[in-house]
């Protein structure tokens, strides 16, 4: 695994894919379950899996990096650190 620095997130790709992210102490992997904090999109306590994580300020996209899919839903949202618990 290779660990690279962008934009104050630490990322650890695996072939050539983003394989966990770390900011400010918290560390998010493919495949993590995860709980929305009710913020945007889905109530507190939403049990949510990390599907995706994607390069911080690439492509459009700010800190809104890591992509989950909720209970009950099949389609994805782009989550902060700060939206889930």
């Amino acid at each position: 695994m290779t660990t690279v620095s962008a934009s104050g997130f630490t990322l650890e790709l695996q072939k050539d894919k983003i394989a966990s992210i770390e900011h400010m102490g918290k560390k998010i992997c493919v495949g993590q379950l995860v709980i929305a904090n009710g913020r945007i999109f889905k109530p507190a306590g939403t049990l949510g899996v990390v599907v995706r994580l994607h390069w911080p300020y690439k492509s459009g996209l700010t800190s809104d990096i890591i992509e989950v899919v909720f209970e009950g839903n099949s389609e994805t949202h782009f989550m902060k650190f700060k939206d889930l618990m």
